[in-house]
């Protein structure tokens, strides 16, 4: 029974009533009672948070769950928890642990019903040793203060097989290295971390977050500082960036038998513990982590895998794009034969709709001159060199401020937060500033306006990488405002080459139109491939291709100085 249905511009969620609700992830095998009566918290209808009734969940069920373990060695920890979910990990920081628990919850909605419709059933909203914050969690990483003995990254996220592909595109900055590094900042000295991922096979998601650990811990030897372990489908690491000392890895390994976990990973790994319960044909988890973390050359490693499991970045936040080129045959292949085609089939269909917008961007340019005796007539007058200057200046002008807009908008998610406020904000920041500049265009030299967009083009994601980690603690408004002083500069810019183009033709009115759409077609182009190319290289790089599209129509040179 949906019992509330809450929205806002970002997201719905339905707070739901089922006896069929019966969630725990990574629960051990050791464990043989029964789960406590839970509501669920439904988020865009596709990822149910299982809401356990607080004062009915038994101590020896929240000690059997993978975060546990954690507090097996700091039993009197003050506990950080990244993402609330249904509130699940935070009794069990407050079951394990005897200090202070700050809870960050990026979701309003969610929020607002842990300590509104549930507050009573969740039990959280009063607890004096507990504090629920409503705040991103990469902005809350940077403005907290103060340290903590455990920060865990709660999996409020739901299964998604990888063979699907459907969230290859989706950006999330809280799985980057640079987003690990920040959750790493916020322990003490002696302070743990712990992240939960699901399983696939073959391995993908845990081996993308374990490269990601290795990657943000930057040390000679991982594997003394990060202890893994996996139950049926849900994989766990715990990670010291000190170093575990002798005493703290034999109570994890204690604590992971007694659990009936397999272990996947430790300084020292005894032949017993590993795929001895969620038995595999082969322990293909702990071989691939402990290749990972052993190997020397780890760009090699990644590219043996099925999977791209490099680790993403703040400039490449894709933690569930999985495609390689490699994989193409295997996508083609299984077409038609089954409803969820290989990890590819997200990055095809980017692929399907440029190869459309190509073609309709063809027939929208191409037609014209073969339907309009005018335009024919027009173009023969300025000649076929002139002819190709304007549609190849007008074109790539279009190419580029599409990369450039696309790319802004999904570096901005990191800033704003929301997909839909760095949407609005940008699009209204970029159009507001060009149309600045294009009213002030006449009056900068025109080849000297092209070479200060290009080189502030180049620049820019360098002054956006070091100007983030300052402006991401401050309140939502100000990162606004942030957002669009910092576009300005490059949308005055960017709407100034268009219309010194549409004047230079002015003796050739018939030939503007034209201009208009080749410029207009090859924007839909451009907004398909930003995608793309971000996925495969990245934001920064989109703009530098961006700024070189941008220094090609300066180089066709018709336009007068």
């Amino acid at each position: 029974e949906i019992v509330r249905t809450s929205e806002n511009p970002y997201t719905r969620v339905d707070l739901v009533e089922s006896s069929t609700i019966h969630s725990a992830q990574g629960l051990s095998l050791g464990y043989l009672g029964v789960l406590p009566p839970q509501s669920g918290l439904v988020v865009d209808a596709g990822n149910l948070l299982p809401v356990p009734k607080a004062d009915e969940t038994e101590p020896a069920l929240l000690d059997n769950l993978p975060s546990a373990l954690a507090y097996d060695i700091r039993p009197e920890a003050n506990v950080l928890v990244l993402g609330s979910g249904g509130g699940t990990e935070v009794l069990t920081a407050r079951s394990g642990a005897s200090g202070q628990v700050t809870v960050i919850e990026p979701n309003a909605l969610v929020h607002r019903a842990l300590v509104d419709d549930l507050s009573e059933w969740a039990g959280l909203a009063d607890d004096p040793r507990v504090e629920l914050v409503h705040e991103e969690i990469r902005s809350a990483s940077l403005r907290l203060d103060e340290d903590f003995d455990v920060v865990v990254l709660s999996l409020s996220d739901g299964y998604r097989p990888v063979s699907s592909g459907a969230f290859s595109l989706t950006e999330d900055y809280t799985l980057t290295e640079e987003a690990l590094a920040s959750y790493f900042d916020r322990l003490g000295p002696d302070g743990i971390f712990v992240i939960h991922r699901w399983l696939q096979e073959p391995p993908s998601e845990t081996l993308r977050t374990l490269a990601t650990i290795v990657a943000a811990l930057d040390v000679d030897d991982p594997r003394r500082h990060v202890v893994g372990f996996r139950s049926f489908q849900h994989g766990t690491f715990v990670v010291k960036p000190s170093g575990f000392d002798e005493g703290e890895l034999g109570a994890l390994l204690e604590g992971i038998a007694e659990r009936r976990y397999d272990l996947t990973l430790a300084p020292t790994m005894p032949a017993e513990m590993i795929n001895r319960y969620a038995r595999l044909p082969t322990p293909v988890y702990a071989d691939s982590y402990r290749e990972l973390t052993d190997v020397a050359d780890r760009e090699a490693f990644y590219n043996r895998q099925p999977f791209d499991v490099r680790p993403p970045t703040d400039d490449h936040p894709f933690f569930f794009h999985f495609f390689r080129p490699e994989q193409t045959p295997d996508v083609l292949d299984d077409l038609g034969r089954r409803w969820q085609p290989f990890g590819g089939s997200g990055y095809f269909v980017l692929v399907a709709l440029l190869a459309f917008a190509v073609a309709a961007a063809l027939l929208f340019v191409l037609l014209p001159v073969l339907a309009r005796r005018n335009l024919r007539a027009a173009l023969a007058a300025i000649g076929p060199g002139p002819a190709f200057r304007v549609v190849g200046y007008f074109t790539l002008l279009g190419l580029a401020f599409l990369l450039v807009e696309v790319a802004l908008i999904q570096q901005y998610i990191l800033l704003l937060g929301q997909p839909t406020l760095a949407v609005a904000t940008v699009i209204a920041a970029l159009l507001l500033s060009s149309g600045v500049g294009s009213t002030r265009s006449s009056r900068f030299g025109w080849r000297r306006l092209m070479v200060l967009l290009v080189v502030l083009l180049v620049a820019y994601p360098f002054v956006v990488e070091a100007l983030t980690p300052a402006l991401l603690p401050l309140p939502l408004a100000a990162r606004v405002l942030a957002t669009a002083l910092l576009i300005a500069p490059v949308g005055f810019l960017m709407g100034m080459p268009f219309p010194r183009g549409v004047a230079a033709l002015s003796e050739t009115s018939d030939v503007v139109p034209w201009a208009w759409a080749a410029n207009g077609s090859a924007s839909v182009v451009s907004a398909v491939l930003a995608a793309m190319l971000a996925l495969s290289l990245g934001f920064g790089a989109v703009l530098a291709i961006g700024a070189g599209l941008y220094l090609g129509a300066a180089l066709i040179r018709w336009s007068p100085a």
